[in-house]
């Protein structure tokens, strides 16, 4: 399943082998037990957390196996059908000084599981050294309060999201809620805890993240084939996972200023890698970028680009906003190609580089992803980097919506931020010009006016004519 692949897109992909350069993906992470706070938010269902076979919170088998299957299919890929990255790790020679592929994962235990577990199904057993299996993959991790590049929203934006999860528990779930009543009573009857009540989300109590956690749980217990929780119906399921997807949605990515801060540093990580694609950046790049956080991250840089859901085999997919529930392990696909000549030339090249989109599911396999942004399955470079430049132009960066300030500013500056340093410094030369210009007119009228003060001194001295006539008379 993990390597399904229709035969337009396996055309397209061979077609296009030679102008691949590179490959970034965004991975969400794969099933995991339910979060600690779960006994509190359903306590009729404690039986079922003991059968799980790690830590609340963790990765579990089940999900380390949809990991490693998204690895095995980034293997088939990248290894096998196409030649882009090398088939082992220990593979030297080429003038290589790094790894071919870079993983990075967010905070969490379970986002460096997940990149680990991938890792094995992308290097193999059988690709370790000698007496130790399976080869180690190397995974960047930052501290949550760090972690700008893929958790913003855990550190410097911490308070910003909060305060407008607030507007939103006051302003809209009301309404949401309310909308959902019947299913919310008999949610609260069997589940044991009143989630029709909403005057106590004044206290404290994020009423509409405990519906999200309970969603999750019961979607991982059915995942696992664990015995639902009692009284539950199927609809009563898809109900509830379209009502805690939905208050996510409008929560967290509602506007582009949230989508902004949503995303945080990625936004600089995400083109910056692709311009290293191109050789446009110093240092050789990696050819593989793999990145593991949370879905708010892969939904916000969806809502961006305004990424076009594939079908689904499954008739009952969440929805809201344009946006389509991402399930465990599902990876976001940016392959950068080189654009080929056309065959006849008289026909423009219009961009050097384009950008190939695809969603890879454990349940539907691999899928080519139309952009909103584009016309066609391979968008323009330059499409891509409008649309960022575009929105942050529009929003500002996320560190000026949640007014951090940087201590250590990267050397590399954000996009927008180059864009205004171009600006400001076309304004700057302009007014140096000015300067230039008023200072050589002061030194040329100094010049001048000294030049004429010299030769008045240097003139012979005469007697007034009315002293000569006096000295005459005498």
């Amino acid at each position: 399943m993990s390597s399904m692949m229709n035969v337009s897109t396996a055309a397209a992909a061979n077609a296009a082998d030679s102008s691949l350069l590179g490959v970034l993906t965004l991975s969400v992470d794969g099933l995991a037990a339910p979060k600690a706070a779960a006994e509190l938010i359903c306590p009729k269902m404690r039986r079922s957390f003991d059968m799980y076979d790690v830590p609340l919170a963790q990765l579990t088998s089940l999900g380390m196996q949809q990991m490693m299957e998204l690895g095995a299919h980034i293997r088939q890929q990248y290894v096998e059908d196409r030649a882009l990255l090398a088939p082992s790790l220990r593979q030297k020679g080429g003038g290589r000084t790094e790894f071919d592929s870079y993983f990075h994962a967010s905070w969490l235990d379970r986002f460096a599981q997940g990149a680990v577990a991938m890792g094995h199904g992308l290097y193999p057993d059988v690709d370790g050294p000698e007496g130790l299996f399976p080869q180690p993959v190397p995974v960047y991790m930052q501290f949550e309060k760090t972690e700008h590049d893929l958790a913003a929203v855990r550190g410097p934006c911490k308070r910003t999201k909060k305060n407008d999860y607030k507007k939103y528990a006051h302003q809209r779930a009301p309404d949401l809620l309310w909308a959902h009543r019947k299913l919310l009573r008999k949610v609260s009857k069997h589940c044991g805890i009143d989630f029709t009540d909403y005057s106590y989300a004044s206290g404290g109590v994020d009423q509409v993240g405990s519906i999200i956690d309970l969603a999750e749980m019961l979607a991982s217990d059915r995942a696992h084939g664990f015995p639902m929780l009692p009284g539950l119906t199927d609809d009563m399921f898809d109900e509830l996972q379209q009502l805690a997807f939905q208050a996510m949605v409008e929560r967290s990515l509602s506007s582009s200023r949230r989508v902004t801060y949503w995303l945080g540093g990625f936004t600089d990580v995400f083109m910056n890698n692709l311009r290293a694609m191109q050789g446009t950046e110093q240092g050789a790049p990696h050819k593989l970028y793999s990145y593991h956080a949370q879905r708010e991250l892969s939904l916000a840089l969806q809502k961006l680009l305004e990424w076009q859901p594939p079908a689904s085999g499954n008739d009952s997919v969440p929805s809201a906003l344009g946006l389509n529930a991402l399930p465990p392990s599902s990876t976001l696909f940016f392959e950068l190609h080189a654009t080929q000549p056309p065959a006849s030339t008289e026909i423009p090249v219009t961009s050097k580089f384009h950008v190939r989109t695809y969603q890879w599911t454990p349940q539907d396999g691999r899928q080519p992803v139309q952009l909103g942004i584009c016309q066609d399955l391979a968008c323009p470079w330059e499409a891509v980097e409008a649309r960022f430049h575009t929105h942050l132009n529009k929003t500002g960066l996320w560190y000026d919506i949640c007014d951090y300030h940087l201590v250590n500013a990267p050397v590399k500056k954000s996009l927008l931020s180059a864009s205004l340093e171009m600006a400001w410094m076309n304004f700057d030369m302009f007014l140096y010009a000015v300067v230039l210009f008023v200072s050589v007119g002061f030194a040329v009228t100094a010049t001048v006016r000294r030049i004429e003060k010299l030769e008045r001194s240097r003139r012979p001295q005469t007697t007034p004519r009315r002293l000569r006539l006096a000295r005459t008379a005498l």
